[in-house]
């Protein structure tokens, strides 16, 4: 497999029947995105390769595939035969299922445009299927299948796409499972407007890790429901409103005995990494010692970019709080980066953060992320 450096994913080749893709698959995945695009569009596109970089930020593998062979885009029926697409994406499912790196994830689906209608009719054929996102989607091209999807769907649809929302809304009364619309004003049909692709991928993120998480921990560990029902009662707060702000960090360009005497003087055991002000990754005690110290290699020529994390799972400051705490309770960590939607480091939220200020259900997702991981077996 060749590493493709813009998509930061591995190019692979799904046979039958010779479909191109990028792989892109972060340590401790959560689950994976299978991407059905748009007519037109395909494993190139920078826009789902951008919510696709985000996505596997937040713990989440991907997989971009051209759901057409070169010489059947040139025909131009089947870019709008959705039985042929869905069929497709359901073959790439299975190849996903037998790959070394993803055997044993749940898989979901995000559709754009037409690949919504791929994407909706693929996951009726799969009820296994953990969620579906559609952005700017035609979810109505599934037609009948619609009645048989039963994988929580999310629908994500600009406000100026005026014929679209109601193509959306009359999908949605057809489906009898779980699905939610969210309109973001202002945003056009391709959501090339400043800050929409971030809606999309904020909402995208969210509906991901809740669903692929949620059902397998709520049938392991009854008290993680309970605990997560509890903290989402009460007022909505952001996490603007209880975050610490303008955190102290650290260049990747600094030595590991500087970061280690920071953290002495600060008396934390983490500092974010940021180029400028833009988030590169963070760098926690345990980096230092288990990458850098046991290793034999010298704090003093040693940098930080060398030993840091840089998958970095983090929030906006305009998320609600709910959100973040279910992150930090499914991801099973104390604290979260804080973006501006220009991806600005503007905070640090802790599970401190949020005890200090009363939000409601901390004690309990202190438990539950204190729990040690349970043996696979």
């Amino acid at each position: 497999m060749a590493l493709d450096p813009k998509t930061k994913a591995q190019e692979v080749r799904i046979d039958p029947p010779g479909l191109f893709a990028f792989l892109g698959v972060p340590e401790a995945a959560k689950g994976v995105v299978l991407f059905a695009h748009g007519s037109g569009s395909g494993r190139m596109s920078p826009r789902n390769n951008y919510v696709a970089e985000e996505l596997r930020r937040a713990g989440i593998a991907t997989l971009l595939l051209d759901l057409l062979t070169p010489a059947e885009e040139a025909d131009r029926r089947n870019v709008f035969d959705i039985e042929l697409l869905s069929s497709r994406l359901v073959e790439a499912t299975k190849w996903v299922e037998r790959q070394p790196e993803t055997e044993g994830l749940q898989v979901a689906y995000f559709g754009a445009s037409t690949g919504a209608g791929a994407a909706l009719m693929a996951a009726a054929q799969r009820p296994d299927i953990a969620a579906v996102v559609s952005r700017g989607g035609r979810p109505d091209l599934a037609g009948a299948a619609l009645a048989r999807v039963r994988a929580p769907t999310l629908l994500l649809v600009g406000g100026a796409d005026a014929p679209v929302i109601e193509l959306n809304r009359e999908a949605q009364a057809q489906m009898s499972g779980e699905t939610e619309l969210v309109i973001v004003p202002g945003a056009s049909h391709l959501f090339e407007e400043p800050g929409a692709l971030d809606e999309v991928i904020r909402h995208a993120r969210n509906w991901f890790l809740t669903h692929f998480t949620g059902a397998a921990e709520r049938t392991a560990r009854p008290e993680a429901a309970s605990a997560e029902a509890r903290s989402f009662e009460g007022a909505s707060m952001k996490v603007a409103d209880l975050m610490t702000p303008n955190p102290q960090t650290i260049s990747p360009d600094d030595n590991l005995r500087y970061a280690a005497e920071l953290m002495d003087e600060l008396d934390v055991g983490v500092l974010p990494v940021c180029d400028g002000d833009r988030l590169a990754g963070v760098i926690t005690d345990r980096d230092i010692t288990v990458r850098a110290t046991a290793a034999g290699d010298a704090p003093e020529t040693t940098t930080v970019a060398e030993a840091m994390t840089d998958e970095v799972r983090w929030c906006f400051e305009d998320d609600d709080v709910r959100e973040a705490e279910r992150m930090m309770r499914q991801l099973q960590v104390r604290r979260l980066p804080v973006l501006s939607h220009d991806r600005r480091l503007v905070g640090m939220i802790t599970l401190g953060d949020l005890a200090a200020k009363g939000a409601l259900g901390v004690r309990d997702t202190l438990d539950v992320i204190s729990q040690p991981p349970q043996p696979d077996r």
